[in-house]
């Protein structure tokens, strides 16, 4: 089983949003269903569509039909050809499926949360370092389906709830001890804050993004 997470751009930021996914959901089912993808969840904001996937096979999967993306999204470049969304590269991740049955199972899924964030570009490294770390000394430490994404300088995490952790733990591949007590601190200079939503709050490191169309294929 592998997990994806794509990012991609709207033509026009008029037509995002839940109303647009729900009027082309039927299309979207059945092509999700022909190219075999287990899970699908589109959320959007701040100009962008980010997209959790799913899949029981290795090979990178199509999330959304071309003539759709054509009308709709720009196109990224890529090798061999253009694409309309663009694969963002594990950076995170708490827990390690290995099937689809194992991952799901019975598990209740009340809330699926993904969120955006900003990393300063100078601080790419260094925050791919700290999660690293962290990933291989505490595995399966908090939500086994957590994970976050990153191409360019966004950031894209995804997680359900309630929470849950894998079982039987995985071995921790490092043996050290370095992951800082004080994360959040540390943490903290490597984002570009977004604007605070109102005069007293403080600006956010992560936004919440609308969640606009779930898929899950019925078995």
């Amino acid at each position: 089983m592998k997990r994806w997470m794509f990012r991609a751009l709207w033509k026009d930021e008029q037509t995002c949003g839940e109303a647009w996914a729900q009027a082309h959901a039927s299309a979207l089912d059945a092509h999700l269903t022909s190219r075999k993808v287990s899970v699908c969840h589109w959320f959007a904001g701040a100009g962008g569509l980010y997209i959790y996937a799913e899949t029981e096979e290795a090979e990178e999967p199509s999330v959304i039909p071309r003539d759709m993306a054509l009308k709709f999204l720009q196109m990224w470049p890529g090798y061999p050809e253009s694409k309309p969304a663009a694969l963002m590269m594990d950076v995170f991740h708490d827990g390690e499926p290995a099937s689809m049955d194992s991952w799901r199972g019975s598990r209740p899924v009340e809330r699926r949360v993904g969120s955006l964030a900003r990393l300063k570009p100078e601080m790419y490294s260094s925050y791919v370092y700290y999660h690293y770390q962290m990933q291989e000394e505490r595995p399966s430490g908090f939500n086994q389906t957590y994970r976050i994404g990153a191409h360019e300088n966004m950031l894209f995490s995804y997680f359900e709830l309630p929470a849950s952790l894998e079982y039987p733990k995985r071995e921790a591949r490092l043996k050290t001890n370095h992951t800082p007590q004080d994360w959040h601190a540390v943490m903290q200079p490597h984002f570009i804050p977004w604007e605070a939503e109102d005069e007293e709050a403080e600006p956010a490191l992560w936004r919440e993004l609308q969640l606009i169309y779930q898929y899950e294929r019925a078995d």
